[in-house]
C-alpha cells in the first residue's frame, strides 16, 4: 500500500511515504491506497502548535507569619502552567503553613515540563512574633459611694493595643489602658501587638458594691502569760465581714478581774468600728493573763561547801524576784543529815520561794561537815565501864592516824596506827618499850599524847595533830 499525507489547514501537497517529519502546525488527512488502486478513508490528523514558554513568575501577595499562622505566598496565575516555590511543581498557585526562611519562584508548560521561566523570584518569609506577655491592671472595685469598677492597665506597652471584653454579663470590647464605669461581672483583658499577636488573657472580676451596713467579727478569747504583750499586735484585731470602705477601729477594756495577783485574771476588750459611711458596729474579745511562772533567785546564792564544824556559816536571806508579783513569800528549813560517822554529817539548806500565784521555785544548799576529832583526857582502866580507855570521839572517820602516848619523862609507852576505839585502843597499858614492860599497868599519873590524822574538813586534805595531858588512874 500507498501512505499520502495531504495538508488541509493551511493546505500543504501531499506526501506518500510512511513518516511524515516537519509538519507545520494545522489539519491534515492520512489515506491508504492499496495495489490495485483502492483508497482508504482519509483520518484526520490535528498537528498542535508549539508551547509558548511560561512567563516570568509574579507575586499577587505575600502573608507573613502571625503568632497563630505561619506565612503564605500566592503567584499571579498563568494560562497551562504549574507552580513551585522551591520543590515540587503544584496546579494551586497558594502555598500556605510556610516557615520563616527565603523561597525561589517559578512556574513551568503543563504541556512541557521542559519548559519552564528563564528567571526566577526570590520570596522572603519573616520570623514568627512571639506571643506578648499577659497585661497586668490595677482594678478598683465598686464602693458603697461609686457602684461601679474600673480598670487601668499597669505599665503599658506604647505599641501595643489593650481590649477588654465582657464576658458575664456579655459587653462590647473596648480599647484603651483605663476601662471606667464597669458593672459587676466578669472581663477578659488582652494585649495584641503591632505584629498582631494576642496575649493570654487576664481575668478581671468586678465585685458587687458593698452593703451599706457594717458588719465586723471579734478575735477569738485569748491566754496570755503575765509579762506578754497586750497590744493588738499579739491579741488581734476584727474582721471585717461587711463594710463599706475603710474602717476605723478603737478599743476599751475593762478592769481585771478573778485573778490570783495584782496582774492576773481576765479582762473584756471592747473594738468599735466606723466606717466611711458612719456605720458603727462593736464587738468583744476575751483576754486572760495567768501566772504560771516561779519566782527566781537573784545571784549571789550559796554554793556548796565542805567546812569545819567551827566554820559553819550563818543562813543567808536570798534576794527574790517575780516578773508578776512583788509579794513574794520565802520558806526556809535546814535539816542535818547523819554522816557515815559521828565526825562527818551533811546539813541540807533549802530556801522555798512562792508567789501569789501558788508557782514555787526552791534552792537547795548543802554544807559537808566534818569535825575534827574529840578527846578525853582522862581513863581509869577498871573495867567499870567508864573511862576504861582513852576515847578519840570521831577517831573512826579518819582511819589514817597515829595515836602515841609518853610519860613524864618523855618515854615512848604506848604507840598504834589506825586507832578505832574498838579493837585498838589504849587502856593505860604498856606496849613494851626499853624502859618498861610489855603488858605492865602504867603508874597512876600524867602522860602526854600525841594524835597524828589526816584530815578532810577542806578541799584538799590535810595531816592534823593534836597533844596534851592524859592522866591515868591505874588504882584497883
Amino acid at each position: 500500500s500507498t501512505y499520502t499525507l495531504r495538508g488541509i489547514a493551511p493546505v500543504v501537497a501531499a506526501q506518500t511515504g510512511t513518516s511524515f517529519t516537519t509538519l507545520a502546525p494545522g489539519t491534515y488527512e492520512l489515506t491508504e491506497t492499496t495495489a490495485d488502486g483502492c483508497v482508504s478513508e482519509a483520518t484526520e490528523i490535528p498537528i498542535a502548535a508549539p508551547p509558548v514558554a511560561p512567563s516570568i513568575p509574579t507575586v499577587a501577595s505575600i502573608t507573613q507569619p502571625t503568632c497563630s499562622a505561619l506565612g503564605i505566598i500566592r503567584f499571579n496565575t498563568q494560562a497551562n502552567v504549574e507552580y513551585s516555590i522551591g520543590g515540587a511543581f503544584q496546579a494551586s498557585p497558594i502555598f500556605t503553613g510556610l516557615i520563616p526562611g527565603s523561597y525561589t519562584l517559578s512556574v513551568q508548560s503543563t504541556l512541557d515540563s521542559n519548559c519552564r521561566s528563564d528567571n526566577s523570584v526570590s520570596v522572603t518569609i519573616n520570623e514568627v512574633p512571639p506571643v506578648p506577655v499577659e497585661p497586668t491592671a490595677a482594678i478598683v472595685q465598686p464602693s458603697c459611694l461609686v457602684s461601679t469598677g474600673s480598670v487601668s492597665v499597669t505599665f503599658p506597652e506604647a505599641t501595643s493595643t489593650y481590649t477588654l471584653t465582657g464576658i458575664n454579663p456579655v459587653v462590647e470590647e473596648q480599647t484603651g489602658v483605663d476601662f471606667l464605669t464597669l458593672e459587676p461581672g466578669s472581663y477578659e483583658l488582652i494585649r495584641t501587638t503591632a505584629a498582631g499577636c494576642d496575649s493570654a488573657s487576664l481575668t478581671i472580676i468586678i465585685s458587687s458594691p458593698t452593703a451599706d451596713n457594717l458588719v465586723i467579727s471579734c478575735p477569738l478569747p485569748i491566754v496570755l502569760e503575765c509579762g506578754e504583750s497586750i497590744d493588738i499586735e499579739n491579741t488581734g484585731v476584727p474582721i471585717i465581714d461587711v463594710s463599706c470602705n475603710n474602717v476605723i477601729f478603737t478599743f476599751e477594756d475593762s478592769n481585771l478581774t478573778n485573778g490570783c495577783s495584782a496582774n492576773t485574771g481576765t479582762f473584756i476588750r471592747t473594738f468599735t468600728g466606723v466606717d466611711e459611711m458612719g456605720n458603727t458596729a462593736i464587738c468583744t474579745q476575751s483576754i486572760t493573763i495567768e501566772d504560771t511562772t516561779p519566782p527566781v533567785f537573784n545571784d549571789g546564792l550559796p554554793e556548796n561547801l565542805f567546812v569545819s564544824c567551827d566554820a559553819i556559816p550563818e543562813v543567808i536571806t536570798p534576794i527574790v524576784t517575780d516578773g508578776c508579783d512583788n509579794e513574794v513569800t520565802v520558806d526556809f528549813i535546814e535539816e542535818k543529815v547523819e554522816g557515815e560517822c559521828s565526825n562527818k554529817y551533811i546539813i541540807e539548806r533549802i530556801w522555798t520561794a512562792t508567789d501569789t500565784c501558788g508557782n514555787k521555785t526552791s534552792y537547795t544548799q548543802l554544807i559537808n561537815v566534818i569535825c575534827p576529832i574529840m578527846i578525853r583526857n582522862g581513863i581509869s582502866p577498871n573495867n567499870d565501864g567508864v573511862n576504861d580507855y582513852f576515847l578519840l570521839e570521831g577517831i573512826e572517820c579518819y582511819p589514817n592516824n597515829s595515836v602515841k602516848v609518853f610519860n613524864r619523862w618523855g618515854v615512848l609507852v604506848f604507840e598504834t596506827d589506825n586507832y578505832d576505839n574498838l579493837n585498838n585502843t589504849f587502856k593505860g597499858v604498856s606496849d613494851g618499850r626499853a624502859t618498861i614492860a610489855k603488858d605492865e599497868k602504867l603508874p597512876t599519873g600524867t602522860y602526854f599524847y600525841v594524835i597524828s590524822y589526816e584530815y578532810d574538813g577542806n578541799e584538799v586534805p590535810e595531816v592534823l595533830k593534836q597533844s596534851g595531858y592524859l592522866y591515868i588512874s591505874n588504882v584497883d
